[in-house]
């Protein structure tokens, strides 16, 4: 797909989805002014407690941001579903699969930071159980060194369990701390 027309969807996804989860999550969200003039490279770590994380970090940067589009790292095998697999592309998505070694697992976001793109990676490598955080993984750090790429934290704070029912209701409420950009 063009990027061009990945910037535009990614850009119109997250300005089309924004005032829902301000609504329904009652979204805070911190320190944007960390990033609006910010250009690529660049790799945005995030802690990953729920499935729809990347839409709250896409959420969370500005809309004049000159970052877009934040391209995610995804496990592989959800390109292998016809539907997800457009889904995951209009999110800039790229796959990421485990057990082949970090040079081979992280070709593709070093491609894009190599291109100047924006990467965002969860180092936890999958979703918080029991709100303990899991060991990160190495593969940012990698990157950051490999090209010379700045890393922005973000920091998703929530409670771990959400359900339809509390979501309708606006029980849970979200907070999106954006950090300092540094090497």
């Amino acid at each position: 797909m063009n990027l061009a027309l990945i910037r535009f969807l990614n850009k119109s996804l997250y300005c089309a989805i924004k005032p829902l989860f301000v609504f329904f999550f009652r979204l805070e969200i911190n320190n944007q002014e960390n990033v609006e003039k910010f250009r690529g490279p660049l790799i945005i770590v995030s802690n990953h407690l729920y499935w729809f994380d990347a839409f709250l970090v896409g959420i969370a940067m500005p809309r004049k941001a000159k970052i877009f589009p934040i391209q995610y790292a995804c496990w592989h095998k959800y390109f292998y579903h016809p539907l997800a697999f457009w889904f995951l592309k209009v999110m800039g998505s790229f796959p990421v699969e485990k057990g082949i070694g970090l040079e081979k697992a992280l070709r593709i976001p070093l491609k894009i930071l190599n291109k100047k793109g924006v990467i965002c990676l969860f180092p936890e490598g999958k979703r918080r159980r029991a709100g303990r955080p899991r060991k990160a993984r190495r593969g940012a750090a990698y990157l950051a060194v490999k090209t010379n790429s700045p890393l922005l934290p973000v920091y998703i704070e929530g409670k771990i369990k959400v359900n339809l029912m509390n979501i309708l209701l606006r029980r849970h409420k979200f907070k999106i701390k954006i950090g300092k950009i540094f090497y």
